[in-house]
């Protein structure tokens, strides 16, 4: 058991050989890891807008194609239904 308390802190050492960095250096290194999230937030955006445009263009594209196949599945019908017409006369 010691007496006193835990005993003295170390002090920081600035530019120290054992790897430890200064200040200004972390401010640095922060300040460059900023601009990094900074860009990638920005990229990120820019992607996300294209994102949209496309799905925006995917969702006109396939109101355009349900239109086509609705209209098209009317054509097949109404063939169909002159052909069973047309073969119930010949019989």
């Amino acid at each position: 058991m010691t007496v006193g308390g835990p005993g003295p802190r170390p002090v920081p050492r600035r530019n120290s050989p054992s790897g430890s960095f200064t200040l200004e250096q972390k401010i640095e290194a922060l300040a460059r890891r900023l601009d990094e999230l900074i860009d990638t937030v920005q990229r990120l955006r820019r992607d996300n807008m294209d994102l949209k445009e496309k799905e925006k263009e995917f969702a006109e594209e396939k109101s355009r194609l349900k239109a086509k196949n609705a209209e098209a599945k009317k054509r097949l019908e109404s063939i169909i239904g002159r052909l069973r017409q047309h073969g119930g006369e010949s019989s």
